[in-house]
């Protein structure tokens, strides 16, 4: 009985891996990459994405909650794509 649970341990922490390193769907070139703490469920990307739609200006955003970033392309100002980051509570890193 040992071995399997010892092999079944193994798997998992095999299978946990490492964070992913790259976007799951490419930005385009002209994105702009923030960096954002804070962020770590689908209700904390849901809670930033309906922040980056009430900006005026943003015509696409893509979050990527395990990597930390959140991109963007538009006319929006970067200071007002942070200001309503920091408004639902997230800091956005420089």
């Amino acid at each position: 009985m040992k071995p399997l649970l010892y092999s079944l341990i193994f798997l998992f922490l095999v299978s946990c891996g490492k964070p992913p390193t790259e976007p799951v769907v490419p930005y385009p070139e002209n994105a702009t990459v923030l960096s954002v703490e804070g962020m770590h469920c689908s209700a904390c990307k849901a809670k930033v994405m309906r922040a980056l739609s009430s900006v005026d200006g943003v015509e696409w955003a893509q979050i990527e909650v395990e990597l930390a970033e959140v991109a963007y392309m538009g006319a929006a100002e970067r200071s007002t794509i942070t200001e309503a980051i920091q408004g639902v509570g997230y800091e956005v890193l420089e």
